[in-house]
């Protein structure tokens, strides 16, 4: 059994550690258990009963999509807020130099027109 834990470990290791993944691996744990049991009952070793379970459990790349749904949606929700950050405050940026530019030029050019008018 120490087997199929630290096989169990190494596919939830990459999955946040929540009370979520924990019922998960939980569950399971309890399941591939009780199917190592029976296979035990019908004569199998503990190992060739391990090995076997791990065979036809495969991985659980279905249901670690199934778990990062809510987490995905959450760091799409984040990205968009800092693209929208992002946004904002370049176009701040761009607004406030044009700004400056404008008030430079009309500081700069008004005067030697209005100059030109007095002579």
């Amino acid at each position: 059994m120490k087997r199929l834990n630290m096989y169990l470990d190494r596919l939830f290791e990459d999955l946040p550690n929540s009370e979520q993944t924990v019922k998960v691996k939980e569950e399971i744990t309890r399941d591939l258990e009780e199917k190592v049991a029976d296979l035990i009952e019908e004569g199998k070793t503990e190992e060739d009963a391990v090995n076997k379970v791990i065979v036809e459990f495969g991985d659980i790349e279905e249901i670690k999509r199934e778990m990062d749904l809510p987490q995905n949606t959450f760091n799409r929700k984040r990205e968009l807020a800092r693209i929208n950050l992002n946004f904002s405050i370049w176009g701040s940026v761009l607004i406030i130099a044009l700004a400056v530019f404008i008030n430079f030029y009309y500081f700069i050019t008004v005067p030697k027109k209005l100059n030109h008018f007095r002579t």
